[in-house]
């Protein structure tokens, strides 16, 4: 047992300055990997984009309508189509939901003309209740949806959905 762990420890000591050299690499690697996704203008930012999320949607009608449309203008798909109550929340749903649509698209299986889920539906809801609270606090957004009035909004007529 003793000459094991001695073995080792010589083994380690021989290696010492490979080890040291791969961890630095694999920091410096890490740290720019971190750089490139997370910068200003980096692949974070750009993929919480429309036209990111166009690329692959095959949505061009929707992504038209929605980027000239006035009322939501400024907005972003993932303002209404992820959770925006925390970042983490936000980063795991849009993992999930980013995956299911690659998977979706190169199976061949996307549709143009997509329908929510009940999670989607929940998701948008909770958007729509947070961005318009001033509007909306004294109605009951719990029992109703805001598409129960707003049943005419498309992302084709105003840029909503």
């Amino acid at each position: 047992m003793l000459n094991s762990a001695l073995d080792l420890t010589l083994l380690l000591n021989s290696y010492k300055k490979y080890i040291i050299s791969a961890f630095i690499a694999a920091a410096a690697g890490g740290s720019a990997l971190l750089y490139i996704t997370f910068m200003p203008g980096g692949l974070y930012e750009y993929s919480e984009s429309a036209e990111f999320c166009a690329k692959c949607h095959l949505h061009e009608t929707h992504y038209k309508d929605f980027n000239h449309s006035a009322a939501h203008r400024g907005q972003k798909c993932v303002d209404c189509h992820l959770p925006n109550n925390n970042k983490i929340e936000h980063l795991v749903w849009k993992s999930i939901d980013g995956n299911k649509d690659l998977f979706l698209f190169f199976t061949g299986n996307f549709s143009d003309n997509p329908r929510l889920s009940n999670h989607g539906k929940n998701v948008v809801q909770n958007n729509c209740v947070r961005c318009h609270s001033e509007v909306v606090f004294k109605m009951d957004t719990e029992r109703r949806n805001c598409v129960d009035c707003h049943r005419t909004l498309k992302h084709k007529t105003t840029g909503v959905f």
